[in-house]
């Protein structure tokens, strides 16, 4: 404390230690040697040397900002960040309304107080795998919008992200409502349903771009439903694509947990390596209901799901069945398509309850991804499926019920109450059941669908 201000630190040397990072020591060793804390002026490391991996260009470096009040710590008491309208958050944003949540996080509409802009402020959950689920979706879509800076393939934008109160905030654009709650609001009103097939052309058109661009980087989006395709304009009919949790690139390690159900390719469910068309497969799905106002496959379980497909897609090819890593959870060595009532078709364990007219009963397990209406769109498939018991009697405890399922066939026109048969082949196409024989996204824009052109009025 008596020294001299302007003294300068001892002269320093960088030692380089394993692992590239250089570690800072006083040249002549004055640390090693003991010396009254009060008279110890203790030199800064100011020379270090980057890590030699950040050099080379091979990893992405992503900068997290903390947000904090000055001399706070502590634990916050809930895993949920309780927003209410007129809050600041982080001192900058003022909390609007509440837009939404899903299974780990809550979507709220934010005014900047020093620009004005209003924002999507995306907040996660307080959860170490909802945090990790969350930093990966952080970086696909920088990454996106790196590669799309003139924001011109229908995909989310990511103005920024921060970490403040133990929970991490990404700040998206503000888009309007998703497709299903639209459709939803347009059922509830008596209104006119607004997805008549010339508007669903531009969306499809829309978002085969947008899967067109994500597959030239690398990318699936995985999770491709009415909620993840948000509406930019109403009169203009254009739409973006948003929610990159579920995102991975064809490089990753296949996960066949992806996809919400009733969406999920059939590749994904029989455990055939999958790539870039389970998206197509979901784009299929979604233009049949917006088009109808109901779930095209409806199903209580991936077993009824599957009957639901072949049933309206046609059967699984015998060459595709023979690398279904999960062929034997859904069909016997003859070919016929059964369940076990009373056993979770993913985990093999036996349920608490194994009575298959029980409704509350769901083993999807997505379950958080999927609200309670659609569940109960769901169940509907009973009224559907027709399912001849091996024996009438309840099975004893431990005992799994053997069901064999025959799906009532139908076709996807009859499904879809249209007679304009170009894009009836043109969503048959897009639900083939064999992968291999399914349309990329560049493949799908060029059907001749896309060369008619509606009456305005229409």
């Amino acid at each position: 404390p008596t020294d001299d201000k302007t003294k300068k630190p001892d002269k320093l040397e960088t030692t380089k230690v394993p692992g590239g990072v250089g570690k800072a020591v006083e040249k002549n060793n004055a640390l090693d040697t003991p010396k009254s804390v009060s008279r110890v002026n203790v030199p800064q490391p100011t020379v270090i040397e980057p890590c030699n991996l950040c050099n080379t260009g091979q990893l992405q470096i992503l900068n997290l900002k903390l947000i904090s009040a000055p001399f706070t710590t502590g634990i916050e008491e809930n895993e949920e960040f309780v927003a209410t309208p007129g809050m600041l958050i982080a001192q900058r944003f003022r909390v609007v309304e509440y837009i939404g949540s899903a299974a780990f996080s809550q979507a709220i509409e934010c005014e900047d107080i020093e620009t004005g802009d209003h924002v999507c402020m995306k907040i996660i959950k307080n959860n170490k795998e909802y945090f990790d689920q969350s930093v990966d979706e952080i970086k696909l879509l920088h990454y996106v919008n790196v590669h799309d800076p003139e924001d011109r393939f229908h995909l989310v934008r990511m103005y920024d992200y921060f970490y403040y109160k133990e929970h991490l905030f990404i700040m998206c654009e503000l888009l309007k409502d998703n497709l299903y709650e639209y459709q939803k609001y347009c059922n509830e009103n008596n209104l006119p349903n607004y997805f008549t097939i010339p508007r669903l052309q531009r969306i499809a058109k829309q978002v085969l771009e947008a899967l067109a661009f994500l597959h030239s980087l690398g990318l699936m989006h995985c999770d491709l439903k009415p909620e993840n395709i948000l509406i930019r304009s109403f009169s203009r009919c254009e739409v973006k694509v948003i929610d990159f949790g579920s995102s991975c690139f064809v490089t990753d390690p296949l996960s066949f947990y992806t996809q919400s159900r009733s969406y999920r390719a059939p590749e994904v469910i029989l455990g055939v390596p999958y790539g870039r068309k389970i998206d197509i497969w979901s784009l299929g799905c979604i233009l049949v209901e917006m088009l109808t106002g109901r779930v095209l496959f409806l199903n209580e379980s991936l077993q009824t799901l599957l009957g639901r497909v072949t049933a309206i897609c046609g059967q699984v090819p015998p060459e595709m069945l023979s690398r279904a890593k999960f062929r034997m959870r859904y069909f016997t060595p003859r070919g016929m398509l059964y369940e076990l009532l009373g056993v979770d078709s993913d985990s093999g364990v036996s349920s608490d309850d194994d009575d298959e007219d029980d409704d509350d009963e769901d083993d999807d397990e997505d379950g958080d991804d999927e609200d309670e209406e659609e569940r109960e769109r769901k169940r509907q498939m009973k009224k559907n499926t027709h399912k001849k018991k091996t024996q009438n009697q309840r099975p004893k405890s431990g005992e799994p019920q053997y069901h064999f399922l025959y799906p009532k066939t139908t076709t996807l026109q009859q499904r879809m109450h249209t007679d304009d048969l170009l894009f009836v082949d043109f969503v048959t196409r897009l639900l083939t059941v064999d992968p291999d024989r399914r349309p990329t996204a560049i493949e799908a824009l060029q059907h001749p669908w896309f060369n008619v052109i509606y009456p305005q009025s229409e």
